[in-house]
């Protein structure tokens, strides 16, 4: 006998699963984890910047045999230039791309009328008045 013998064992539900329907980027989830990850990864992508362009003024050949001011200065120059590089590069390209964009709304509107459809199946077969509940 196994320690787990007591444990009552699950059988799979018998009732039909419901799928979640697809919401596209409006899903509040992802969202939410993109609000609170997004953050922490640029938080990280910066401390690398800094990291590297300090490591690279310091000790790499040409620069370590500079001065203190010198080094700060390239330091300075480099990680600035990669900053803005970063920005350019988040400016310029869409986080969604226009093709996705596109697909999505189509897939929207698609959504849209078949909801539209099924509530006005369902609409003109369930009125059910007062004349129609006797002989």
């Amino acid at each position: 006998m196994s320690q787990f013998s007591n444990e009552k064992r699950h059988s799979p539900p018998t009732s039909t699963c419901q799928c979640r329907p697809w919401r596209g980027s409006d899903a509040t989830k992802e969202d939410e984890v993109e609000t609170v990850w997004r953050p922490i990864f640029e938080g990280i992508n910066l401390l690398a910047v800094l990291t590297n362009v300090g490591l690279a003024a310091l000790f790499f050949y040409p620069e370590r045999l500079f001065s203190a001011g010198d080094q700060l200065t390239t330091f300075l120059v480099a990680e600035h230039s990669i900053l803005l590089l970063q920005a350019a590069v988040r400016l310029l390209i869409p986080s969604i791309p226009a093709d996705v964009a596109r697909i999505d709304l189509y897939n929207r509107h698609v959504l849209h009328v078949l909801h539209s459809t099924q509530l006005g199946l369902t609409m003109r077969k369930a009125p059910v008045g007062p004349h129609q509940l006797g002989p």
